[in-house]
């Protein structure tokens, strides 16, 4: 018995009922298995349909309409049954054609994906309700409200997803509801306290027009990958992040980078299992932007910087490369020369070298004093105009502007901050784009690496 069910054990069957949740429709799979099961429940039920003469053959152009359709209503019966919801897993939905249109799934497709499940026994269905009361001038009885119709999903189907290991306890980690109509974030700046930073908190902020606009780009952006297959990683939809916005001079200027919400998104994969990865079945590679931070603020202030295949500008001869690049992100985040290492950088190092101690193996001082004799720019970072907010907003707008060109031609990508994951089939349209927007907002030709599955 789930949790839901034994709350509402109690409570009567037509109480659920008044309780159901509405069915969105806009749900989304978000994990391998939950993808497997819509694959398998959208095949099963276009073979129904054929079976008794709802199509004569398969469907072709509809097909991706019926997954939508198949992932939206798994989601929300499945989404649900989460513990504590007093609907006991009950949803509703007008069948009503109206009540569909402009929507993401239409009505002809709801109603035969309602049909192919209640016949086969997937579902619970209960039919439309009318309540009627005296009319005030006539007595005649008139209809004061009505309830749509209510769905709820049967043993059968709550098998066959366990089938693919999604249960009540862990539904939302396969199953999220529509993509956020506000993906837009505003944050007071970071702050530095005994060692840890201290992230900035959310803000409330006015909708201002260029506010709406960069709203408008990310929402196009997770409307067009959300119609594609993405498989080896979780992504829920973009969020893009501004920082300082406490700053009087924030001008939706400072940060502005990509994220992919939970602890369990692609985006916090290692890069080889990040190369794993398929959209729409196709392999992917990683394009990556080598010192992106370093070579947009040579940029800026026109100084040359050597940075190629053979160059790397954190490769200092007896320091370790770890040391080296968290040595300049620390440095670029905080205008001040730093004195200790941060606690985070000092857990990740021991992580990764067997508990040994980061600021034993490599003092800060002695590491900073190589990485400034390397990175002559460096010395004079305290005393120039940018923070490493600004070098984040630039590098986001050049990574957005390529994402919105890709996608303008019908190529998903996927950002990780200052590289782009993309069918390998399409590297080369994507490699040129992202330079030109590099050359475009930052000033300066990146160098690109290429990262390939094995």
């Amino acid at each position: 018995m789930s949790g839901a069910e034994r709350i509402n054990k109690k409570r009567s069957l037509g109480e659920q009922l008044r309780d159901a949740r509405y069915a969105t429709l806009d749900c989304r799979a978000v994990s391998d298995n939950a993808n497997k099961l819509v694959d398998r429940l959208t095949n099963e039920i276009t073979k129904w349909e054929v079976r008794y003469g709802r199509r004569r053959r398969g469907r072709r152009s509809g097909a991706e309409k019926l997954r939508a359709a198949v992932t939206g209503l798994l989601g929300d019966l499945l989404l649900a049954r989460k513990s504590g919801d007093k609907a006991n897993g009950w949803v509703y939905r007008s069948m009503q054609a109206q009540g569909f249109t402009g929507k993401r799934v239409s009505y002809r497709t709801f109603a035969s994906l309602v049909d192919a499940l209640k016949d086969n026994d997937l579902v619970e269905h209960r039919a439309p309700v009318n309540f009627w009361v005296p009319g005030f001038d006539s007595g005649k009885k008139v209809v004061r409200s009505r309830f749509a119709a209510r769905f709820r999903a049967n043993g059968k189907l709550l098998k066959l997803s366990r089938e693919y290991g999604i249960t009540d306890a862990n539904v939302e980690d396969h199953f999220i509801e529509g993509l956020s109509e506000d993906p837009l974030v505003l944050k007071t700046t970071s702050r530095r306290a005994n060692g840890r930073k201290e992230r900035g908190r959310p803000i409330k902020f006015e909708r201002t027009t260029k506010a709406e606009t960069l709203r408008h780009h990310v929402l196009r952006l997770n409307s067009f990958l959300d119609e594609h297959v993405i498989r080896g990683g979780t992504h829920r939809g973009f969020i893009r992040v501004f920082n300082n916005g406490d700053d009087p001079d924030f001008n939706w200027n400072k940060g502005g980078r990509l994220y992919s919400p939970g602890e369990d998104s692609y985006q916090q994969l290692p890069r080889e299992a990040r190369l794993h990865m398929t959209i729409n079945g196709k392999p992917v590679c990683e394009i990556d932007v080598r010192a992106s931070y370093l070579t947009i603020l040579h940029a800026l202030h026109d100084v040359p910087f050597e940075v190629s295949d053979d160059h790397d500008p954190y490769d200092i001869p007896g320091l370790s490369r770890f040391a080296v690049k968290s040595y300049v992100a620390v440095f670029l985040g905080n205008k001040a020369l730093p004195k200790r290492w941060p606690e985070e950088i000092r857990e990740e190092y021991a992580e990764e070298n067997d508990g040994r101690n980061l600021s034993k193996d490599f003092p800060i001082k002695k590491i900073g004093a190589k990485v400034i004799e390397k990175i002559h720019l460096l010395s004079r970072w305290n005393e120039l105009p940018e923070t490493w907010a600004d070098l984040m907003w630039l590098e986001s707008e050049a990574i957005i502007a390529t994402m919105l060109e890709l996608m303008e031609n019908k190529v998903p990508c996927l950002p990780v901050h200052d590289s782009l994951l993309v069918p390998v089939s399409e590297r080369e349209m994507a490699s040129k784009v992202l330079s030109h927007h590099y050359r475009k907002i930052c000033g300066v030709t990146p160098v690109l690496k290429l990262h390939q599955p094995t």
